[in-house]
């Protein structure tokens, strides 16, 4: 099986040779690296091709490292009967949108819908793309490096009122020197 893997990653990487910058085998997962506006046709040659058969998304993996393109995308396939796994990667960051690959995957919709809501990565032509996870008023997007830990507001109850307010969290702290010996 080794040795057929070895085939398919050069026969791909011959197909592919201007859509794809780099390409890695990690024991029956074949790892590609492409640019961002090249996704959908990627996708679509691992769904429809022979010679990889990836027939269901497993996943849509993100992770924010602050830069110039900080996010990184990882897409999740699995073919079934060729028992091998395949993972696009990609960089992109908050202005630039990427395409939605729901007509292809429809299970590609929840995934989208939960990276949009907590990243705020835009997918092109997405059915239903609006908040999963946290309020529809809820301003900011919570996995993001630069989202403040504390949150903007501060909900608590008062006994007196008996009823629950809110303020904007303000972190006061006094100056302090320090003193090095």
């Amino acid at each position: 099986m080794k040795f057929c893997l070895l085939y398919q990653i050069i026969y791909i990487k011959t197909i592919l040779k201007g859509i794809i910058y780099s390409i890695r085998n990690n024991f029956q997962e074949i790892i590609f690296k492409t640019h961002r506006f090249k996704v959908k046709g990627l996708v679509h040659f691992f769904k429809d091709s022979t010679i990889t058969q990836a027939k269901q998304l497993v996943d849509l993996v993100v992770y924010d490292k602050p830069g110039v393109y900080r996010f990184f995308i990882v897409y999740l396939f699995l073919s079934i009967s060729l028992n091998l796994r395949i993972s696009l990667a990609l960089n992109t960051n908050e202005l630039k949108p990427l395409w939605t690959i729901s007509n292809l995957f429809s299970s590609s919709v929840w995934s989208e819908r939960e990276v949009f809501d907590m990243y705020g990565i835009i997918f092109l032509e997405s059915i239903d793309l609006r908040r999963i996870l946290t309020d529809y008023g809820f301003r900011g997007y919570p996995l993001r490096k630069d989202f403040p830990l504390a949150g903007f507001i501060e909900l608590f109850y008062t006994d007196i009122f008996n009823t629950i307010s809110s303020k904007k969290v303000s972190f006061a702290q006094a100056y302090r020197k320090l003193s090095t010996f």
